[in-house]
């Protein structure tokens, strides 16, 4: 998955991010070093996320914030 993601430093926004498929999906631009925008409806659930995350990278950025989209 890291091949589709070349630029180290970007910041790659992931929607539905507290679980299954857009957890999952925040895990490749992380690992190049990427920084992320996750999104989710529960900031309850992206707190936990955030908490039980290890970053690969002492200088990527999380940033998280709880906002429903389709809205």
């Amino acid at each position: 998955m890291a091949q589709r993601f070349q630029r180290a430093g970007a910041v790659a926004l992931i929607t539905g991010a507290a679980s299954g498929i857009g957890a999952a999906l925040a895990e490749g631009p992380a690992a190049i070093g990427s920084n992320l925008l996750t999104v989710d409806r529960d900031a309850g659930d992206l707190a936990s996320l955030l908490s039980t995350s290890e970053s690969p990278d002492p200088r990527l950025c999380v940033y998280v914030t709880a906002v429903d989209v389709t809205r």
